[in-house]
């Protein structure tokens, strides 16, 4: 149901998310692509829904490439020296 409460709380969220990641992210041209289709047929809720989804998502990836590729492996190591061919 609509309510005062729950519209205040939608359009704090769809401007936190404007601000942080339709502004300053780093990945703003690919949320600005996905973003104005929703906008301009009025799809907030899908806008919102999508844009947290994917925020999560692509942190969790940058995290990950900056660690280790799986968690199941140990911290990568120093790469083995190549004996070159005589």
């Amino acid at each position: 149901r609509l309510s005062l409460p729950y519209l205040w709380r939608g359009l704090v969220t769809l401007a936190k998310i404007i601000g942080k990641i339709g502004l300053a992210g780093d990945y703003r041209r690919a949320f600005w692509r996905m973003a104005w289709p929703a906008l301009k047929s009025g799809k907030l809720d899908e806008l919102i829904a999508t844009a947290l989804v994917a925020h999560h998502l692509i942190r969790f990836a940058q995290d990950c490439t900056r660690q280790r590729a799986t968690f199941f492996t140990a911290l990568p190591s120093a790469a083995p020296a190549v004996k070159e061919a005589a």
